[in-house]
């Protein structure tokens, strides 16, 4: 993944995969999150909380997510690291293969299907 140096926040020390997705949740966290596992490395960017992109071991996107899904309870080492909205844009323009689609609907804002009524003419 390709993504824009962030201003380095923190490492977290042997903490479970889950408690620390639910930390960045609950507070709202936008940045990356470097994972060091003893099978591999990962990265999850995450914006308002909500995660955005991934990648793990060999796999991005989707397949990377439910890769640490599968390892919710192991314990790993994180570096987590703010990102700017700007940053956060170029980080999605570079790395469209590893958007995480799955349950990021409210994520995205869905355009509008509602058609628009014509203007109301009165006679003059």
């Amino acid at each position: 993944m390709q993504l824009p140096r962030g201003t380095f926040l923190t490492i977290k020390r042997s903490t479970k995969f889950g408690d620390l997705f639910s930390e960045l949740h609950e507070m709202k966290f936008t940045g990356v999150c470097t994972i060091s596992y003893k099978t591999g490395n990962g990265t999850i960017v995450f914006k308002h909380g909500k995660r955005i992109l991934a990648e793990f071991q060999n796999t991005a996107g989707d397949s990377a997510w439910e890769a640490f899904q599968k390892i919710i309870t192991e314990k790993a080492d994180a570096s987590l690291s703010s990102l700017s909205e700007a940053q956060i844009q170029l980080s999605l323009e570079f790395n469209k293969t590893c958007l995480v689609a799955t349950g990021t609907k409210t994520e995205i804002p869905a355009p509008l299907d509602k058609p628009v009524p014509p203007p109301v003419r009165t006679p003059p």
